[in-house]
């Protein structure tokens, strides 16, 4: 196994934002399996060093290929159409409006009574909204659309980080 290799080709997958998660699972255990670096802990230190490197990237694929944002990203980067985290997209006005409302919302339950069960509902809600964008991106991707694929996984970070944000309160409030 070659370090060069890019995510895809390591797993054995078609270079796609739809990925077999069975396959990218068994092929994960597989790997780190063969190129744990246990398993090379009486071999030379050249090839104990390769082993940690193969470990790391397989880790680091793995994760990558697993995520739906992360892989989109990914995607995108081999694609020659990269995000470039330092510049601000251009997000239509209707969805950073709605951001600012839910994120608003989000911090005001704390001062709700039945805060709990309103989290649950917001989560419930940004789930079915980040499950909606993971969809279109899927389509953007299988249409060659990679300039809709970049905005459309802007937005998915957006709510990404609104979903941590509140699994973040829940932990809060269960204290």
């Amino acid at each position: 196994m070659a370090l060069t290799d890019n995510h895809f080709v390591l797993f054995d997958l078609p270079v796609s934002f739809e990925v077999d998660k069975q396959h990218l699972a068994d092929t994960y255990r597989q790997l780190q399996s063969e190129y744990h670096p246990d398993r090379f802990a009486t071999e030379s230190d050249e090839k104990r060093r390769f082993a940690q490197q193969t470990a790391a990237q397989i880790n680091e694929a793995y994760q990558t290929l697993k995520q739906p944002l992360a892989r989109g990203r990914y995607l995108l980067a081999i694609k020659g159409t990269p995000i470039d985290d330092a510049q601000n997209p251009n997000m239509d006005t209707s969805f950073l409006m709605h951001q600012l409302e839910l994120r608003e919302k989000l911090d005001l339950l704390p001062q709700h009574s039945h805060a709990i069960d309103e989290l649950d509902d917001f989560m419930e809600n940004i789930e079915k909204d980040i499950a909606e964008l993971v969809t279109a991106i899927s389509h953007h991707f299988a249409m060659d659309a990679l300039e809709s694929a970049k905005s459309t996984i802007y937005k998915l970070h957006f709510l990404n980080r609104l979903h941590q944000d509140a699994l973040a309160l829940e932990e809060k409030l269960d204290d």
